[in-house]
């Protein structure tokens, strides 16, 4: 009795998740219901990130000669721009559509979280919360899911700045998220709440924690993206025109900022 009333206490309490996540999975069981299969959008899914995703799992194995596949040979390892995130550790033990949904699946749960717990220090209204959560998650997955974590961990972020000062865990779990995060798509995002972030900071040294914060979300981002520096200075024009040297540094710089990220970012705060 007393476990079924420790579990009736768990679910009345997180109630309001499971609706949550249940609205955020209807896509897979109404695909699913209907015809038999998940309904992906196939744009940048399926002709790059899972051929991709699948030349980095053979490589993780231990398959090198899966480079050959593309361009006679002439492939090289840092083509891949997501080649040194963390979490392709995963495709250690996941097969490549095990691989896919693990991450969609997985973005679109932290990305909820992250909403639902920075919003709940501002509102007390579970419901309210919820439906925010549940409309940022959307939001962010509305075509496909994002390409790093930046996005999806964002909002998290910002709330770590709520404490007065902040733990070597929490500088260990920026590090992380930042490894596993997009220079191009997550960077100038995670790098414009420093101006939000300087107001919820209340240490009176939070210029310099604010600096740490930077400077460790900057080594992260910089590690794991270094191979579009290998490209960014070679001769050779990759699938990104974005980051080829030869177009106008200032054009480039335009491209990014019109970019997503910062649009999503805006839309956070307005929300």
């Amino acid at each position: 009795n007393f476990s079924l009333k420790k579990m009736y206490l768990l679910i009345k309490k997180n109630f309001n998740h499971f609706i949550a996540l249940l609205l955020l999975s209807i896509s897979y069981f109404s695909s699913l219901l209907i015809f038999g299969e998940i309904v992906i959008n196939p744009h940048d899914n399926l002709d790059i990130t899972t051929v991709y995703d699948h030349i980095v799992s053979r490589l993780i194995n231990g398959h090198k000669e899966s480079l050959n596949i593309f361009l006679s040979g002439n492939f090289k390892w840092y083509y891949l721009d997501e080649i040194l995130y963390p979490i392709n550790i995963f495709h250690l033990f996941l097969e490549d559509k095990s691989f896919y949904f693990f991450e969609e699946i997985l973005k679109k749960i932290l990305s909820y979280f992250a909403f639902y717990i920075l919003a709940k220090k501002f509102i007390k209204n579970r419901f309210y919360i919820s439906i925010g959560a549940i409309v940022f998650t959307s939001i962010i997955n509305m075509n496909i899911a994002p390409v790093g974590y930046g996005l999806v961990a964002m909002p998290y972020l910002l709330y770590i700045f709520s404490f007065k000062s902040l733990k070597l865990k929490y500088f260990l779990l920026i590090f992380i998220i930042a490894l596993n995060s997009s220079l191009p798509h997550d960077y100038l995002s995670l790098a414009a709440l420093l101006p939000v972030a300087y107001f919820f900071q209340k240490n009176k040294n939070k210029a310099l924690i604010i600096f740490y914060y930077f400077i460790t979300l900057s080594t992260g981002i910089f590690i794991s993206n270094s191979p579009l520096f290998f490209h960014f200075f070679s001769e050779v024009t990759i699938h990104r025109e974005l980051f080829s040297v030869r177009v106008d540094f200032i054009e480039s710089l335009k491209n990014l900022f019109a970019l997503n990220g910062l649009n999503l970012f805006y839309f956070f705060l307005i929300t």
